[in-house]
């Protein structure tokens, strides 16, 4: 009954990637975790969260790597972004919210059935930015950014809200030419603008260029508005392309 319980929660989890709706997202699996694995996305090393006390952190990046830029920054505003978000969710710190929100790299989780005995796996997303696999045009889906504009990315990453990502999805793409920040900009803009939603209608979107690294936001207003609170003060120069009301 555990393994069953845990596979729905699985598939719970991922749902909102192909459907633009989530449910909500549990902090804890059934059944005994014997062993935890990232899939291909990277090692546990790497990506797995780190825990303190029980809470959960996002992975770190080393923002050094050029071939991860869009990642990294979005790791960099993560944490800004959760602490000014917490208060609409009733909480106190970010941590407490951090639950709510991942991106499309997973885990692979192995576990043992208390009753049976029997080994089962499933994979998880793990929590916060994630790195978009740009192998398959068709992974910028979440994003928004048409599958087109690829071409013109080093990188891409998102995270996103599990419950429902038309509440807040974030992203950030990493360009090969800066010069095509404008572009790249608008393209996303007219996808947004013209996307025909699923389970809720985001009440905002918001793109910035940051130094070559394009960030986007659409959903609820205070999601919205954390980002770009935390956006704008981790870099001063950011240039804040589009911020409306959908």
């Amino acid at each position: 009954m555990k393994r069953i319980s845990a596979l729905i929660l699985a598939l719970l989890l991922t749902a909102g990637t192909l459907a633009s709706c989530g449910k909500d997202n549990s902090d804890e699996t059934t059944g005994d975790t014997s062993a935890v694995e990232t899939t291909e996305t990277g090692s546990p090393e790497a990506n797995a969260p780190e825990t303190d006390g029980g809470e959960t952190n996002a992975p770190e990046n080393d923002a050094g790597t050029a071939a991860d830029g869009a990642k990294a920054t979005l790791n960099g505003v993560y944490g800004a972004f959760l602490d000014k978000l917490a208060p609409a969710f009733g909480a106190t710190r970010g941590e407490e919210i951090s639950s709510y929100f991942a991106g499309p790299e997973m885990i692979s989780v192995f576990e043992t059935d208390s009753e049976s005995g029997e080994e089962f796996s499933y994979e998880m997303p793990l929590p916060g930015p994630g790195t978009i696999d740009l192998s398959n045009t068709d992974n910028l889906y979440p994003t928004l950014l048409p599958s087109d504009q690829a071409d013109k990315l080093q990188s891409a990453a998102c995270f996103y809200n599990m419950m429902n990502m038309n509440n807040g999805t974030f992203s950030a793409f990493e360009l090969k030419d800066a010069a095509e920040a404008e572009a790249v900009a608008g393209a996303l803009k007219d996808a947004i603008t013209g996307n025909q939603w699923m389970c809720g209608f985001p009440e905002r979107y918001l793109i910035v260029n940051v130094d070559g690294v394009i960030i986007s936001a659409f959903g609820l207003t205070d999601a919205v508005n954390a980002m770009k609170d935390a956006v704008t003060e981790a870099h001063t120069g950011a240039e804040v392309l589009f911020d409306e009301a959908l």
